[in-house]
């Protein structure tokens, strides 16, 4: 995906692999209102779909019109979710099966699930835990829609903000942030995204994995080297210091050394 970075599986080359019928599309391509109108569905589904659906699609699915969103809807409307809730600290995430209107994630619940998340978790670990989820809200949602037992469940109003896209430039680490803050940022553009970029002189370094110590502080300059151990190395931040355990290129931890510094690479690259 060129807007974040992140390597998925075709679900297009998959489908062509099944020859399963398939249609690549954004939302308000006047072809796919004709070929969904020629299926004449009884239900429309979709799962992390980026574009909105206009009302003449939507009206298309004699029964309803479904996405699975991986917020806790009303929170995390709009693109990147996981992304942004771990970026931000929380330490709740989940799945939310919801009706399509011709808002921005904004439709009705109908079922919702909820996965704790430790401080210790990335974006690869909270993925590999919602994977099973999507099967079985499906299954629970359509299952729900045969019975009539499903009840959709408006979203409450309030000044619920819709999250941006990001971009592997978004994931510069500033060494001048909190220790925790910053190992948010790892922990949100860990594999399989980009990870969180930083410079060494020339290099261009990814670091994967680390752990946020807030509460130790020294007068050092945010993004200096404090030492180094078979483990890895513990970095400056503004607040606090960083423990760097895995990054790119692997060899670093061998090489690196007390007094180096890392900067903020304003570019992006």
């Amino acid at each position: 995906d060129p807007e974040d970075g992140q390597v998925y599986e075709s679900v297009h080359d998959f489908a062509m692999r099944n020859r399963l019928p398939v249609f690549r599309s954004t939302g308000r391509n006047p072809d796919l209102h004709r070929r969904i109108e020629q299926i004449d569905p009884d239900l429309i589904w979709t799962a992390d779909y980026r574009y909105l659906l206009p009302q003449g699609v939507i009206d298309l699915a004699s029964d309803a019109c479904i996405n699975l969103h991986p917020s806790l809807l009303p929170a995390y409307r709009g693109r990147a979710p996981l992304n942004w809730a771990i970026l931000n600290g929380e330490r709740e995430v989940g799945l939310t099966a919801h009706l399509i209107d011709e808002g921005v994630d904004t439709g009705a619940v109908l079922c919702q699930k909820r996965i704790p998340m430790s401080p210790s978790e990335d974006v690869g670990d909270v993925l590999r835990r919602l994977e099973p989820i999507y099967e079985s809200i499906t299954r629970e949602v359509i299952q729900g829609l045969e019975s009539g037992d499903l009840v959709p469940v408006p979203q409450p109003e309030g000044d619920w903000p819709t999250w941006p896209r990001r971009t592997p430039g978004d994931g510069c680490i500033d060494w001048n942030r909190s220790s925790d803050e910053i190992v948010n940022l790892i922990r949100a553009v860990a594999d399989p995204y980009p990870g969180a970029r930083t410079r060494l002189g020339d290099s261009e370094i990814l670091v994967w994995k680390a752990t946020a110590l807030p509460d130790l502080e020294s007068n050092h300059v945010p993004g200096s080297v404090l030492s180094v151990a078979d483990r890895g190395f513990m970095v400056q931040a503004g607040s606090g210091q960083v423990e760097v355990t895995s990054c790119s290129p692997p060899d670093l931890i061998e090489r690196i050394k007390v007094g180096d510094r890392f900067v903020h690479d304003v570019n992006g690259m």
